[in-house]
């Protein structure tokens, strides 16, 4: 799905008129090219690791670590991606940008036909409701499918180091 995006885009820079636009000019377009990069080479170790059994149990285990911490930074990568993607669009329309009061530059008069002095329009408040729910969301996923050790909760790893000290402890004795 995210290539058929990325080939929208590079269709519609390269098809605009009456001039087209240049590709990769904003921080929203790296991020968001690093992140399906990040994302297909996930998915393809992830594939070959666990999918086709490639590998020992350590390795797994160690390869499952590392995943999940990838896969926590990965959705936040998206996230900034698609919060720096509303940004842009909202300041290349001219929504969210301030007017103020003591302008009587003609041409920013015209640029920003329609505003309120010193007052954001509907559209930049609602992107950037949409940006904090995208953020809030990916936040409640991550604390939400990825928890973490937390104070009471004993995980695996140091219910598996407590009795590795107890069989050493036995042998010793």
């Amino acid at each position: 799905l995210a290539f058929i995006g990325i080939n929208a885009v590079f269709k519609s820079h390269n098809n605009a008129k009456p001039v087209p636009l240049q590709n990769f000019y904003s921080l929203h377009s790296w991020v968001g090219i690093a992140a399906i990069c990040l994302y297909s080479l996930q998915y393809i170790f992830g594939f070959y690791r666990f999918y086709l059994q490639r590998g020992n149990g350590e390795q797994k285990e160690a390869t499952k670590a590392w995943h999940k911490v990838l896969g926590k930074l990965l959705a936040v990568v998206f996230a900034v991606a698609a919060i720096s993607g509303i940004q842009e669009k909202l300041t290349f329309n001219g929504t969210c940008t301030f007017v103020p009061d003591d302008d009587h530059d003609n041409a920013s008069r015209q640029l920003h036909a329609g505003h309120e002095s010193g007052k954001s329009t509907f559209d930049c408040n609602f992107g950037n409701l949409i940006g904090l729910t995208i953020l809030g969301l990916v936040l409640f996923s991550i604390s939400l499918f990825f928890p973490g050790p937390s104070n009471g909760q004993v995980n695996e790893t140091s219910l598996e180091l407590e009795e590795l000290e107890e069989l050493t402890a036995m042998d010793i004795s």
